[in-house]
């Protein structure tokens, strides 16, 4: 049975279906130190509201990161003088 959480206080779940991600998604990222901080209450797990809104304005704030090249699929192409000869 779980327990009711706080006032201000949203259970792994919960927080899971707000970000559309999997449990086990969150609790890697808690395993990486990666995501707002993750309380422990008994054997749920919760986390706090305004820590979760001060770490989506950190991510927001942060500088978008260089994509890497998409990698190509298929033959590589030949070089022209190998394909005239």
């Amino acid at each position: 049975m779980a327990i009711k959480l706080p006032e201000g206080f949203i259970a792994e779940a919960a927080m899971a279906e707000l970000l559309d991600k999997h449990v086990g998604t969150l609790r890697r990222w808690g395993q990486i130190g990666y995501g707002p901080k993750r309380f422990h209450l008994g054997k749920q797990v919760a986390y706090r509201e305004d820590g979760i809104v001060r770490w989506l304005e950190g991510i927001e704030m942060e500088q978008p990161r260089e994509r890497p090249e998409p990698r190509r699929r298929g033959r590589p192409a030949l070089a022209s003088s190998a394909a005239s000869a």
